[in-house]
């Protein structure tokens, strides 16, 4: 199931402050990411699947664990990230690839 694919449950207003703070950490990874491949075209992609990230780091996440939520919630947006590009990629290649 890709992430647009999922259903988007409501957060609570502590998961909402949880998101809001780590909206600039999922800002930096998006730049880095298209600093890093050049792929300023999919900005919006990859913004968006951060943002969708964030929500579902959000409802996952259990303090209890110990892991803060940045910690937490990097990885999954890290992750979102790559597969975002990875399947832009795959579309792209795709594309330029000769008619057979």
């Amino acid at each position: 199931m890709s992430h647009g694919d999922r259903t988007r449950r409501p957060l609570s207003p502590d998961q909402q402050a949880l998101v809001a703070q780590a909206v600039p950490l999922a800002e930096k990874l998006c730049h880095h990411f298209r600093r890093r491949t050049r792929a300023h075209y999919v900005a919006d992609d990859l913004r968006s699947a951060a943002l969708q990230a964030l929500h579902e780091a959000a409802l996952g996440y259990d303090p209890a664990r110990g892991v803060p939520f940045p910690v937490y919630a990097w990885r999954r947006v890290d992750g979102a990230l790559s597969d975002t590009l990875r399947q832009e990629s795959k579309h792209w290649r795709a594309a330029r690839q000769p008619p057979s």
